[in-house]
């Protein structure tokens, strides 16, 4: 089972956990990093105002740390970080995950920088 981070549990981060916990049992969100409260975020989890109701809890660790190289990705074996904050897009911020001990990082926003590949699911390629 894929162990999973998740770096920014607003919109994006909470759509991204919910679409996890119902489509993909091979995936496990072992953290969740955000500067906003515990259980504010786990009651708008659970209570979306746009979403509605979700029954499944997410039973991940909550960490609010500003500066990703200092979270526990390498103790947690964490093989995938899905950077969902917004601010980490450039290669240079994205990487502080890897120096932190996550193997991989996916950044859910654009990024202008080389390093970075950009996939569009879904989209036909002119």
């Amino acid at each position: 089972m894929a162990k999973i981070a998740v770096n920014g549990f607003g919109r994006i981060g909470m759509l991204v956990a919910r679409r996890i916990l119902d489509k993909h049992p091979s995936l496990e969100i072992v953290a969740v990093n955000d500067l906003a409260n515990e259980s504010e975020l786990k009651k708008i989890f659970q209570n979306d105002p746009v979403y509605g109701l979700y029954p499944k809890k997410i039973k991940a660790q909550f960490f609010q740390e500003s500066e990703p190289v200092q979270l526990p990705w390498r103790d947690l074996d964490i093989e995938i970080v899905l950077e969902c904050s917004g601010t980490l897009t450039e290669f240079e911020g994205a990487k502080k995950h890897l120096t932190a001990g996550a193997k991989k990082v996916i950044i859910s926003a654009p990024s202008d920088s080389e390093e970075v590949p950009t996939y569009l699911l879904g989209v036909n390629a002119i």
